[in-house]
């Protein structure tokens, strides 16, 4: 059982990690400034997403996250 749940895991990191982009830089600024004026009107942004876009926009359009 726990063979099974670490292969589980390991595989759902590698599945994550490759569709990721590396960096914040790999991002256009046209796409990261959309993004940011679609969030602004939000007072809060919460999400349980594993993709990195969201976080990355609100750090740096300095949106509240918590």
């Amino acid at each position: 059982m726990m063979v099974d749940l670490e292969v589980i895991k390991r595989t759902l990191v590698e599945a994550i990690a490759s569709s990721h982009l590396s960096s914040p830089g790999d991002i256009d600024e046209v796409r990261k400034s959309s993004a940011a004026r679609f969030l602004l009107p939000y007072h809060i942004v919460f999400s349980t997403n594993y993709d990195l876009l969201l976080y990355w926009v609100a750090m740096q359009a300095e949106i509240p996250r918590f």
